[in-house]
């Protein structure tokens, strides 16, 4: 959907667009229901959508910025620009995340920062922790249910580990 007008209307359209498209993850809320929670804070996606509006070049004719919502990811960008990411870490609810080992999270974030599935050695070489810590973060975050284990045998050398 394309955005027109004013500066200052166009951040406000934008921010309306973008808050009603941006990925929500259901949890319960004060109230006792279990409501829609976006999975990226508004302060980050709109600072990164302001700055983006305001860094433009404006003497570049047919120059714009673009949006592009993803389940797990926001970016923003224009053309010979900067691009933002910003990944859903913190879309593990927090019942869960007191419940995992100190790495956990650590190892969690390697697997998205990779985009592609990873074996266990890999995993405690990148972070630099002892392959043990990677093997009990692993099966804590499969046990949780947010990485899934692929291998033929439960010894399999060539076993990885992948985002669900």
């Amino acid at each position: 959907m394309r955005v027109e007008g004013a500066l200052p209307g166009q951040v406000e359209r934008a921010a309306a667009l973008i808050e009603e498209l941006i990925p929500k993850r259901r949890s319960l809320s004060a109230s006792g229901r279990f409501e829609g929670i976006p999975i990226l804070p508004r302060d980050a996606w709109l600072e990164g959508l302001v700055n983006a509006v305001v860094h433009r070049s404006y003497s570049m004719s047919g120059d714009h910025i673009r949006v592009e919502l993803f389940p797990n990811r926001l970016y923003t960008q224009s053309t010979d620009a900067v691009r933002l990411t910003l990944y859903a870490t913190d879309a593990v609810p927090d019942a869960v995340r007191v419940a995992l080992p100190r790495a956990s999270l650590r190892v969690l974030d390697q697997l998205r920062a990779s985009h592609r599935p990873l074996g266990t050695g890999p995993i405690a070489d990148l972070l630099g922790i002892a392959r043990p810590t990677a093997i009990r973060s692993l099966r804590a975050l499969k046990d949780a249910g947010l990485v899934a284990w692929d291998g033929d045998s439960p010894n399999d050398p060539h076993a990885t580990w992948r985002l669900l």
